[in-house]
């Protein structure tokens, strides 16, 4: 038994603990051996990467899912002007007197274009655990 199992088993307290980019093939296996389930995925999410099939899975499961780069990385070398530029969100806080970093994307629910904005190519390699960037997210594209 592990050290996380142990302190469950003698009573000592409790254990929570996370993972990052898991999507729900990973999750499906993690959950297959652990004896505590994580309690958070932090994984990338923005109105550009909403990521519902996991977002559904995880609630399914009782694991929290916390949002990494809500504004999509805007302005680093992986990120992406996906929501910062978009045509569609600029139209809509205009309207409000807003800039697109002030208004709560969180409840907006927008058909825009769906896309990371770090795809991940640099993992991917015949020689390594992932052979494509589907396989490295899990599908969960």
């Amino acid at each position: 038994m592990g050290g996380h199992g142990r302190v469950l088993q003698v009573g000592l307290g409790q254990v929570h603990w996370g993972v990052s980019n898991f999507g729900t093939r990973k999750l499906s296996q993690l959950l297959m051996h652990a004896t505590i389930p994580p309690a958070v995925n932090q994984v990338e999410m923005n109105v550009a990467c909403q990521q519902e099939k996991l977002r559904e899975y995880c609630r399914e499961k009782g694991i929290h899912v916390s949002a990494w780069s809500p504004l999509a990385a805007n302005g680093a070398p992986w990120g992406s002007l996906a929501v910062m530029e978009s045509p569609l969100l600029k139209e809509i806080v205009a309207a409000k007197g807003k800039t697109v970093a002030q208004e709560d994307l969180e409840r907006m629910k927008l058909q825009i274009p769906q896309r990371r904005g770090f795809a991940g190519e640099i993992f991917v390699s015949e020689d390594g655990p992932y052979k494509s960037v589907d396989e490295l997210w899990d599908g969960d594209a």
